[in-house]
């Protein structure tokens, strides 16, 4: 028998490492990851002036990690997935501190605190591979979507007993809102289910344990 037939194409492993996550929803989650990206970068960018001054260093890189990791999904690089979404978690952490420290009128609030450890720590789970970690990031991501979630719904309340009846800017402003703001943390509790990740971070603790056991 030809050992040619048992051969497989160059990409079959990529094929294998989605997880059963078909194209379509993986190049849109992509894309929309990077419409976040941009926003922040653009956003923070048109809004210096009247920003605090601390906020366009954590926005800013940020959004340039949001790019990045549409990057990543787009081309399904599971292992710096996890890596670049281990940043950008430890980012959103070290943002609360900032403020608290470097901003235009410093406080100390043990919730913002505690909201900077809890990033943080999922942060370092997820870099670390540790199921923890995926847990954990999907746990928060649901916690957090249903606070955006109320939160917006509060806002556009008020904007729409605000605004003349005939407008359609309430309606475009939930839509959009619930994409730009509601869909980060949907995401990150998704991405913690996916047998993608599941795999990825198997595989990662398996590499790693066998690099330990190596002898020096």
């Amino acid at each position: 028998m030809s050992t040619t037939s048992l051969a497989l194409p160059e990409n079959a492993w990529r094929r294998r490492s989605t997880g059963g996550f078909s194209s379509l929803p993986r190049k849109f989650i992509a894309v929309l990851l990077l419409l976040i990206g941009i926003a922040l970068v653009a956003g923070s960018l048109a809004a210096r002036g009247r920003m605090s001054v601390v906020a366009p260093w954590f926005q800013i890189p940020e959004g340039l990690i949001w790019i990045v990791l549409a990057d990543r999904v787009w081309r399904i690089d599971q292992t710096k997935v996890r890596r670049t979404l281990a940043v950008l978690l430890m980012l959103k952490g070290a943002s609360p501190v900032g403020y608290m420290i470097l901003g235009t009128h410093p406080y100390f609030s043990w919730i913002r605190l505690t909201e900077a450890a809890a990033w943080i720590g999922l942060g370092l789970g997820i870099w670390n591979a540790r199921e923890w970690g995926r847990w954990g990031s999907g746990v928060w991501g649901l916690l957090l979507y249903g606070y955006y979630l109320a939160s917006l719904t509060m806002g556009f309340r008020l904007i729409a007993d605000s605004s003349p009846r005939d407008t359609k800017m309430p309606m475009i402003a939930m839509i959009i809102g619930a994409v730009f703001v509601a869909s980060p943390p949907v995401a990150l509790a998704i991405y913690s289910v996916l047998p993608s990740t599941r795999k990825d971070f198997t595989d990662a603790r398996e590499a790693t344990s066998r690099a330990r056991a190596m002898p020096a």
